[in-house]
């Protein structure tokens, strides 16, 4: 009798279950992980907009019109500010 009042008694689910933050640093830390990684992408397109270094396109020899560095360019920019909110935001979650 005394172990079935102590099965109803106790809190399986801990304190963390209570407060029910406990996907919070997990969703904190995905946020920075991509938060870095679009940082990354948004740099190497930032850099890379008149094609020098052969990353994301193929090997023909047809030379990048300007309005494709302008555009890579903006793209890149862009997703270097969304990396930096992102890694931003993460300490939010944390």
């Amino acid at each position: 009798m005394n172990k079935v009042i102590q099965a109803e008694t106790y809190d399986f689910g801990g304190q963390a279950a209570a407060t029910k933050t406990t996907a919070l640093p997990f969703i904190g830390f995905m946020m920075g992980a991509v938060g870095i990684g679009v940082l990354i992408i948004g740099i190497v397109l930032f850099f890379n907009a008149e094609e020098k270094w052969k990353v994301f396109y193929d090997r023909r020899p047809a030379p990048p019109t300007k309005e494709k560095i302008k555009r890579n360019r903006i793209i890149g920019a862009i997703l270097m500010v969304l990396g930096v909110l992102g890694i931003i935001a993460s300490f939010v979650f944390m």
